[in-house]
């Protein structure tokens, strides 16, 4: 009985002592230091736990760890512990042996072997079973802290996110499936300057969603699939001439960038700065929706007429869709002259449908350009069409294209994943409801205080017009409202809301913008306007 007293003794001066020695860390942790003070147990117990974290910038995060008492006994007799950390979604937990062997990668959307996790008020506990453990908790940067369908700023102000990175975000920021094909696509390789499989997958979900297109090739921007076009129809012509629409924005290609939308009218610039007269000779422009003026300038160059470019739904010019007589009589008159008609969908392509533009329509282009959603928000364009054009391009023709990352993997892996999102959900009678809901709703708020107020949505593109009538071309946009536009904007952004800071721009919404998002924001837009639209709120 002495020898038990006597052990029992021991072991509790013993376990005072260690008590002691760890009471400073664990404090420190319960005290919501830095996470990067998790260091200084890392380094005391290393042959027992490391513990690191912080911001990817290497910054410190200011995170709540709490060591639960289990911690402080020695780790090798320790079947279970468990690490509770203020996590986000889209953080990870990467799990390693003693070996440096992964054990698991998860984040609160996965699983992985020997861990658990339990929910409770936005904490989650994960339970690890193993005698030496390697753990690392990746948070997101609060100053790129994006989350679903809002964004933070830099002073860590939240917003609810109507741009979406002008239309890419179709499924909200950091969709768990596009995540986790771009991370596993990193882990094999960023790029090769070769074809990759990922990059014929693409394309055959392009073409199983755009049945105009028969051929494609894949560049890094919709600017590159523009201008690539432009090239191709010229040297598959044998033509020089062009026509494009105002307000038409199609890249800042010198023979495209003459009376375009987007930034261009925003800020007010010339025509064509730095694009030489000689070159910007060939290019003939029109008023959008104006089939009589397009059929004037047809007639009079159509023998040299090497295309028409067009956006079938524009969204650079706010948000205003073709006629569709206008798009028809564009397809008419190119077939009657061997002239190539492209419509840029670097927009609208899987954003209005699955097909696109030229699905609602019922219109077949000889060519496509597409951009954004096809990236899954990575850098990317394409174009592509019937065969025979497409034929031309090098090596198989004449009409030089290259580039050394067309096809990037990673663009490729996040795009992938988004366009099989979308072909198995099809969400865009959705977004259409959603978009509704939020336009119709504002649409009401204004016609109570008399302001004049106009709105149009396909799919998830929409726009808003300070306008008793919705417009139908870009000098329709400009009789719009600017000191108007301007107040409401920034009490919007001022208020948590952010729609595009632009009048000439789109807006674009989400399949994770649910009923509370909208509601949220038509109560912003209430308390703006009954506030008074030109008072600071």
């Amino acid at each position: 009985v002495l020898g038990v007293i006597m052990m029992l003794a021991m072991v509790i001066t013993i376990m005072g002592g260690v008590w002691v020695f760890l009471s400073p860390y664990v404090s420190d942790f319960e005290d919501n230091t830095n996470w990067n003070s998790a260091n200084g147990i890392a380094e005391r117990f290393q042959d027992r736990i490391d513990v690191a974290g912080g911001a990817p910038n290497g910054t410190g995060i200011r995170h709540t760890l709490a060591l639960q008492s289990t911690m402080i006994q020695p780790i090798e007799k320790v079947e279970t512990w468990t690490i509770s950390a203020d996590l986000t979604p889209y953080d990870s937990v990467v799990v390693r042996d003693a070996n440096s062997t992964a054990l698991g990668i998860m984040s609160m959307n996965e699983t992985a072997r020997s861990i658990t996790i339990e929910s409770e008020l936005g904490m989650e506990s994960f339970l690890f079973e193993a005698s030496h453990l390697e753990v690392i908790v990746n948070h997101t940067s609060s100053q790129q802290h994006w989350r679903s369908v809002t964004v933070y700023d830099a002073d860590g102000n939240e917003y609810i996110d109507y741009i979406g990175s002008w239309g890419p975000m179709i499924m909200g920021h950091s969709h768990p499936e596009i995540v986790k094909a771009i991370k596993t696509q990193v882990e094999l390789g960023t790029s090769y300057g070769a074809p990759t499989g990922l990059e014929s997958d693409v394309a055959k979900l392009i073409k199983q969603c755009l049945p105009s297109i028969e051929k494609i090739r894949m560049v890094n921007s919709g600017t590159e699939a523009t201008m690539t076009t432009i090239r191709l129809a010229r040297g598959f012509t044998g033509r020089n001439k062009i026509i494009k629409f105002d307000g038409c924005y199609h890249g800042h290609v010198d023979s495209l960038l003459i009376k375009a939308g987007s930034g261009v009218a925003t800020f007010g610039l010339p025509d064509s700065p730095g694009v030489p007269k000689d070159l910007a000779k060939y290019t003939y422009t029109c008023e959008y929706n104006n089939k009589e003026q397009f059929l004037s300038i047809y007639n009079e160059i159509k023998d040299d007429l090497a295309a028409v470019i067009v956006e079938p739904i524009a969204g650079n010019m706010g948000f205003v869709p073709a006629q569709e007589d206008f798009l028809k009589t564009l397809r008419e008159a190119t077939l009657s002259n061997n002239s190539v008609l492209i419509f840029d969908e670097v927009m609208s392509g899987f954003r209005v449908s699955l097909g696109g533009a030229q699905e609602i329509y019922n219109i077949k282009p000889d060519l496509t350009a597409l951009g954004k959603v096809i990236g899954g928000g990575l850098p990317v364009g394409a174009f592509g069409g019937r065969e025979e054009i497409m034929n031309y391009l090098a090596p198989s023709g004449p009409v030089y294209q290259a580039g050394t990352l067309s096809g990037n993997p990673l663009a490729m892996a996040g795009g992938s994943a988004l366009l099989q999102l979308l072909i198995n959900k099809n969400p865009f009678q959705g977004l259409e409801d959603s978009a509704s809901m939020l336009l119709g709703g504002m649409k009401s708020i204004m016609a109570e205080s008399g302001i004049p107020f106009s709105v149009n949505k396909i799919g998830g593109m929409f726009g808003f017009f300070f306008l008793e009538e919705l417009p139908q071309n870009i000098n329709d946009v400009s009789k719009s409202d600017d000191v108007l536009f301007s107040n409401f904007l920034n009490s919007c952004i001022r208020n948590g809301i952010y729609f595009a800071p632009s009048k000439y721009e789109a807006g674009f919404i989400s399949a994770m913008h649910q009923d509370n998002e909208i509601n949220k924001t038509l109560e912003t837009v209430k308390k703006i306007i009954k506030k008074g639209i030109n008072n600071e709120i």
